[in-house]
């Protein structure tokens, strides 16, 4: 079973996955209580909100070099 961080990994982003995974833990069982899962919930928000600005901005960046490339002179 991976770790969360290994979970975060591009092409391996379930957060749901993670928040059942880490709230099991937290519990000790497979099913978890609504409040640990709450708990469990808001960190992966916020770092799922962390991955997502750094998405964009590489997809941004990425975007501007292939518009770059494309219409600089000499690269037809």
């Amino acid at each position: 079973m991976a770790t969360v961080a290994e979970s975060l990994q591009p092409g391996f982003l379930d957060f749901r996955a993670i928040l059942h995974k880490e709230a099991s833990a937290r519990v000790g069982s497979q099913r978890a209580r609504p409040s640990v899962v709450i708990h469990v919930f808001r960190h992966t928000s916020a770092l799922g909100n962390l991955v997502a600005t750094q998405r964009r901005r590489l997809y941004a960046s990425y975007e501007l070099l292939r518009f770059l490339a494309t219409e600089t002179p000499g690269n037809a």
